[in-house]
């Protein structure tokens, strides 16, 4: 009873601080930020867990659903290109960055332990970057490839997180949880070019082109290191051997 009456809370101070943003004529997530902030400083306020999976269902799909609602497809087809830097590599350097600055502020701090934070931190929310955006008025280009990445960003830091988190809680392999993101990215990756490569039709394969480029390159990603099979394969086994037990 008490976890239902805190989420009814939460929400509600949720809505209160949004019609507030909006009197105010700032961008509302940078207001939660700071009430969220101040609740956290305050002496004696009680520490409450939150199931991962409700917080998934009640806070962060809404959000994505409401921001992907909103978003164009042509926009992001069009804008294909810089979406996959973003939504991949840069989150995949932004984690990498972070863990590496982590380690020399605290140089007790395991590797996994870096990343795990890493992963937390790397992917910008969807929903402030769209609030902020529209408040800022900028090309509509920058805002379309900004509101996609922050889209298309949480699967590849979440898929990095699990192994992470994974490796730092004593797990001595953690081989599908590595197959299951390098999975998810390389597979995501060739959908978008294969879709760039139909838009662009003749010039899609003509060698020198940027997306014939990023087309070789996509496909390289998926054969070494373990081929798209191989890894499904290595995911298949050990699901299967956890089943089994």
């Amino acid at each position: 009873m008490l976890l239902f009456e805190l989420v009814i809370g939460l929400l509600l101070l949720g809505a209160i601080l949004a019609l507030w943003a909006n009197r105010l004529g700032i961008p509302y997530p940078a207001l939660l930020a700071l009430a969220g902030v101040a609740l956290a400083l305050i002496p004696g306020t009680p520490q409450v867990m939150l199931d991962p999976q409700l917080a998934l269902a009640l806070f962060v799909a809404p959000v994505l659903l409401d921001a992907a609602y909103d978003a164009s497809p042509r926009d992001l087809r069009a804008n294909i290109r810089p979406l996959i830097s973003l939504a991949l590599v840069v989150v995949v350097l932004t984690i990498v960055a972070v863990a590496i600055v982590a380690r020399k502020l605290v140089p007790g701090m395991s590797w996994p332990v870096a990343i795990t934070l890493g992963a937390i931190v790397a992917p910008p929310d969807a929903a402030a970057a769209t609030a902020v955006l529209r408040r800022l008025r900028p090309p509509h280009r920058l805002l379309v490839i900004l509101q996609g990445e922050s889209l298309f960003n949480d699967a590849s830091a979440l898929l990095v997180y699990r192994a992470a988190w994974a490796r730092d809680q004593g797990a001595a392999r953690v081989t599908r949880e590595a197959a299951m993101a390098k999975l998810f990215a390389t597979e995501a990756a060739q959908r978008v070019i294969d879709d760039a490569v139909q838009l662009h039709g003749g010039r899609g394969v003509v060698v020198g082109e940027p997306v014939e480029r990023l087309y070789r390159e996509i496909r390289a990603l998926r054969i070494y290191e373990g081929t798209t099979e191989i890894q499904k394969l290595v995911i298949a086994n050990q699901v299967l051997a956890e089943a089994g037990r």
